[in-house]
């Protein structure tokens, strides 16, 4: 079947065939190959890309790119005056999930997922295109939703693993670890090993910009670390943000900050690296940490709401 697909999908895309014509040339009916057609889809032997040039003409999108130039690919999600936070979200989580399919997501790659609502919901809005050997790989270590939170990321992977095709490589480490001297040796682990070389291969990261208090809140209560002094690191340095549990300051720097040093998400740098590092956000409290990344070349393809990319285009640190 997939022979006969490709041999139609060639002689009505690339030679202009119509169905009638192709069903006499290869002595098939009609229904046939419509069903080859609709085959050569499904299958990924044929992709099809609705590009939307509208943003080229929109100031808002020159701005914002005139001034972060590491973003090369800007999607505004429209949405009204009286939109509330969740519906906002859910906007622009749903052209995410259209973003991703029509301009990111391609045979034989490897995806890091980061955990988080922005990301799972945008797993929840993905449709099926027949991609062919991708991987997935997840970016930190268990979060602190419920008593090991393997269940919330399996949550948020599976559905990537499920409408991609991909084979999911999971890293079964704490979100944050207790001291260094246990990352270390964890780091050591072969399995772990293996997953964070795949982080580093990546051709895909797909992520949202944490807000450094509420990732931190979060976090001290499962992992027994001292609440006074850590709330007093955050203040000192300025932390507005994290990606995938890894702080950063206003700059976008981060290796000198000690809470990083228990972290177990991948460095920064990784994220100048990936040829698609795709950052989905919605929301006003998000704008100093969303700045912050852009500004340190973090992010190559954003996807925003009108209003939150007016509040960033206007944002002074």
């Amino acid at each position: 079947m997939y022979h006969s697909a490709l041999k139609v999908a060639q002689l009505y895309y690339n030679h202009s065939m119509n169905t009638d014509e192709i069903a006499q040339a290869m002595k098939v009916s009609r229904a046939k190959v419509s069903r080859l057609l609709n085959y050569a889809r499904d299958e990924g032997i044929v992709e099809i890309r609705v590009v939307d040039r509208r943003d080229a003409a929109d100031p808002l999108v020159a701005d914002l790119t005139t001034r972060y130039r590491s973003l090369t690919n800007l999607h505004i999600v429209n949405v009204t005056q009286d939109c509330s936070a969740a519906e906002c979200l859910n906007r622009v989580t749903q052209a995410a999930a259209a973003y991703l399919a029509d301009n990111v997501f391609s045979n034989n790659q490897i995806v890091g997922v980061a955990a988080g609502e922005t990301v799972s919901l945008t797993a929840r809005n993905l449709k099926r295109r027949g991609y062919r050997g991708i991987r997935v790989v997840q970016l930190q270590g268990n979060t602190v939703a419920g008593p090991t939170g393997i269940g919330y990321i399996a949550g948020i992977l599976q559905p990537f693993g499920d409408i991609l095709d991909a084979e999911l490589l999971l890293f079964p480490v704490p979100f944050v670890f207790f001291d260094t001297e246990t990352r270390r040796r964890m780091w050591d682990e072969p399995s772990i090993r293996l997953a964070r070389e795949y982080q580093q291969k990546a051709d895909v990261y797909i992520f949202s910009v944490g807000i450094g208090h509420l990732t931190w809140e979060r976090t001290l209560i499962h992992a027994g670390l001292d609440d006074n002094v850590e709330r007093r690191v955050l203040l000192d340095h300025s932390i507005v943000g994290d990606l995938a549990g890894v702080f950063f300051r206003s700059d976008g720097s981060y290796n000198d900050l000690s809470v990083n040093e228990r972290a177990s998400g991948p460095p920064l740098e990784f994220y100048r690296q990936v040829k698609h590092s795709v950052c989905i956000a919605s929301g006003s409290d998000k704008v100093p940490a969303l700045h912050a990344v852009l500004e340190a070349g973090y992010v190559s393809d954003l996807v925003i709401d009108r209003h939150t990319a007016s509040l960033l285009r206007g944002f002074q640190p």
